[in-house]
């Protein structure tokens, strides 16, 4: 993904660096059942989406918040994912 460098500041969107991530799928077919596997983000990479959003709430009218206002939200970590289709259509 690219890094988003055209922003509104009507909207108030946030610039975020470009990153890439490693996702791994698979799926077998035996005659009415498919299964499928999915391993995403794989090396668990901290990016932020361009379409992710902000932190809005924090700022300095929060008195114990560390996180400045406007921080890029972190996109999904690592994941695994199963899935099982059975058909159960007559043939």
């Amino acid at each position: 993904m690219g890094a988003k460098t055209h922003v509104s500041q009507v909207r108030d969107e946030l610039k975020t660096g470009g990153y890439g991530l490693l996702n791994l799928r698979t799926s077998y077919e035996l005659k009415k059942v498919r299964f499928d596997v999915g391993l995403e983000n794989v090396l668990n990479k901290f990016y932020a989406s361009p379409l992710g959003g902000a932190y809005v709430g924090q700022g300095p009218t929060m008195s114990n918040s560390t996180i400045p206002w406007g921080v890029p939200i972190p996109g999904m970590g690592r994941s695994f994912n199963v899935g099982l289709t059975w058909k159960f259509l007559a043939e």
